[in-house]
């Protein structure tokens, strides 16, 4: 975690954060829908169900401009220092593309997490308006 904060500058931080919020949406969502079963509540879940989708796909949008950002200060660093060592300019491109793929790891997680809370709320609204 350490690793993530120093190396991804602000972005990392706010894409941490980010990816608590969508943990605790996704369990907060999870245990509405499989554990209490509260048929009053189903109504207002559909928004929170979308937050995920929502906060995720803010993930991916910070690690494409975190990596921007990066690749940004990193070649202003070489061209001020002069030095085009390719294993600097290797460990930077390794460093973009670790943000990135972290951005895309929890956006499809978080997909997948949502396809599975979606369809569990569309049948239980489905079972709900069925009753009456």
């Amino acid at each position: 975690m350490g690793f993530i904060l120093r190396n991804w500058g602000p972005f990392g931080i706010i894409n941490v954060v980010l990816t608590l919020v969508v943990i605790v949406q996704a369990i907060r969502c999870a245990v509405e829908l499989y554990v209490r079963k509260r048929e009053n509540r189903l109504q207002t879940m559909g928004s929170r169900i979308n937050a995920i989708l929502f906060w995720s796909g803010l993930i991916v949008l910070f690690g494409f401009i975190g990596s921007f950002f990066g690749a940004s200060s990193g070649l202003e660093s070489v061209i001020k220092t002069g030095s085009s060592d390719p294993q600097i300019v290797y460990a930077m491109i390794v460093g973009l593309l670790q943000f990135v793929i972290y951005s895309l790891t929890v956006f499809t997680i978080s997909v997948i997490v949502w396809f599975i809370i979606r369809n569990r709320y569309a049948k239980l609204l489905e079972a709900t308006i069925g009753h009456i």
